[in-house]
């Protein structure tokens, strides 16, 4: 329903934008060129799975990616809800099926049916769309994150904006390459980003997994130094995780300062991967012979 991209589209066919910019929309900021901590973590499978990615057509975003996305307007840019996200209405029919549409002499209901969504489908161009019960979880966890006053200090803070890119040029053994990042909120004069995910589970053991898991500390490694490069003075980053579902917990987490630490450095090793493989042309899948360890608790 609808086109809307998120970050999983990677086509990147606008120059590098310079420095920090808070006019610069999602579409505008995806397209332009600049390495991403989702470039990052493909780099750490291989400079194959890196190339591959960077030259893929960009893929239609899942109902889960709307859901996070609606979320995040609603939280850091409640203005633009009617700009940018289309409700499906809950009186609407159901999306007529591969054989319907196939069908040669529909029902009379079904002509109906297909006339509305394919009306439906035009307006929804450009949009982000979601079910009215994703509208309704959007709005309990944007509820629940305001209740913490903690976030709530911080999203005050006179220095706090929405939704800021950040590009920097880092030179990588005599190559420059872009690096940028899109923060949910800057806050705190540029010392605190804050970001917010939408999770199944918000306690410590089970977002700790989904941490590790989806890459988040890469994340926070390359907001940081990209920032900090482009003379942000980014001390933290904080994030917000909210669950889905009722009661929807909200919890806070920051990577302590060792794993920052390593994650700075995982982060400067690909970057110099990438650097030979800009100087070369060359972006080679893993090769070699690696050893495997059993676990410890195989006997």
């Amino acid at each position: 329903m609808g086109n809307y991209k998120t970050d999983n589209s990677s086509k990147q066919d606008l120059p590098a934008f310079a420095g920090v910019q808070e006019a610069i929309d999602a579409t505008q900021y995806h397209r332009s060129m600049g390495l991403t901590k989702s470039g990052l973590l493909m780099l750490r499978k291989s400079p194959a799975h890196f190339w591959n990615w960077l030259n893929s057509e960009p893929t239609e975003s899942t109902p889960a990616m709307n859901l996070g996305t609606a979320t995040h307007t609603l939280l850091f840019e409640p203005h633009k809800w009617d700009k940018e996200i289309l409700v499906v209405p809950e009186d609407a029919p159901k999306k007529p099926t591969a054989a319907q549409l196939k069908s040669e002499k529909p029902k009379p209901e079904t002509v109906a049916q297909i006339k509305w969504w394919q009306e439906f489908e035009k307006r929804a161009e450009g949009y982000c769309v979601i079910t009215a019960e994703q509208a309704e979880q959007a709005k309990g966890m944007v509820n629940a994150v305001l209740s913490v006053d903690e976030i709530v200090q911080l999203m005050r803070h006179p220095s706090a904006k929405a939704e800021v890119s950040i590009m920097a040029k880092e030179r990588i053994d005599g190559m420059d390459i872009d690096c940028k990042m899109r923060c949910d909120m800057l806050t705190e004069d540029g010392r605190t980003i804050l970001d917010l995910k939408t999770c199944e589970d918000a306690s410590y053991d089970e977002f700790s997994r989904s941490f590790m898991s989806n890459g988040y500390w890469m994340q926070a490694a390359h907001y940081i130094a990209t920032a900090r490069k482009a003379g942000v003075p980014v001390e933290r980053f904080v994030f917000i995780a909210a669950e889905k579902h009722q009661p929807h917990i909200v919890s806070m987490y920051v990577l302590d300062d060792k794993s920052l630490e390593r994650a700075f450095a995982i982060r400067e090793r690909l970057l110099r991967v990438l650097a030979q493989c800009m100087a070369s042309g060359k972006f080679p899948a893993n090769n070699g012979i690696s050893p495997l360890t059993m676990p410890f608790y195989i006997n």
